[in-house]
């Protein structure tokens, strides 16, 4: 009869070593799965600030081109203006009075409004490179605190599939306990049952990220 128990003992520490063996590959597993998903969704985040940088410093060479187009035609019409008054004085007209100064004002007033136009043209143009810059960046915002969200909730829970681990062992280590004779030793899962260092405060610290993380992120950069 002892000869059996111990037999039978020695069987369910087998089978609960090898569950255990089988709970902490999986956290294993699931480990590295929240790792490398978050590091995907990391590189996509900085992909989209990148993207963001890029539009802002596209939207900064369009006004310093516009500023160049603007000092190129104001040029122009100084030099078209140059040249009227120098025709109305070949013809000897005087430029203040009747047509020569229909003629000055109608090209001044299409002097500014061309300036006017260009400027116009180059808000618009600005004002929406930097909303596509703007949504890049958020888009980058929300991809990261998502990935860390999912991260810290995936790592909390295979911290809690190791804390069932061990557990586990733990409760068939007592019953096997309770179950031998006086005198017998103690059949403990040992090195199988080992609490992994810091798994227990890493559970209760990744579940408090998930709050801290929506509270602290910026949603702008």
């Amino acid at each position: 009869a002892s000869a059996l128990a111990n037999y039978n003992a020695h069987q369910e520490e087998m089978e609960t070593r090898t569950q255990i063996a089988a709970m902490n590959a999986q956290a294993v597993i699931a480990e590295q799965e929240a790792e490398a998903n978050f590091a995907l969704r990391e590189r996509d985040a900085a992909s989209r600030f990148a993207n963001a940088k890029r539009l802002e410093q596209h939207a900064l060479d369009g006004d310093a081109l516009s500023r160049k187009n603007l000092l190129a035609k104001r040029e122009d019409f100084e030099r078209m203006q140059g040249e009227q008054r120098a025709a109305i004085a070949a013809s000897g007209l005087i430029e203040s009075s009747g047509t020569p100064l229909d003629l000055i004002a109608e090209t001044a007033a299409r002097i500014q409004q061309d300036q006017e136009q260009e400027l116009f043209a180059n808000e618009q143009r600005r004002g929406t490179i930097y909303a596509e810059a703007a949504q890049e960046r958020l888009g980058g915002e929300f991809a990261l605190v998502g990935a860390t969200l999912d991260r810290n909730s995936a790592l909390a829970s295979v911290d809690l599939r190791r804390a069932g681990a061990v557990a586990t062992g733990e409760a068939r280590a007592d019953n096997s306990r309770s179950c031998d004779s006086p005198g017998a030793p103690s059949r403990r899962l040992r090195t199988s049952t080992q609490r992994r260092p810091g798994s227990a405060g890493r559970a209760t610290r990744s579940i408090r990220n998930i709050n801290s993380t929506i509270h602290r992120a910026p949603l702008t950069k």
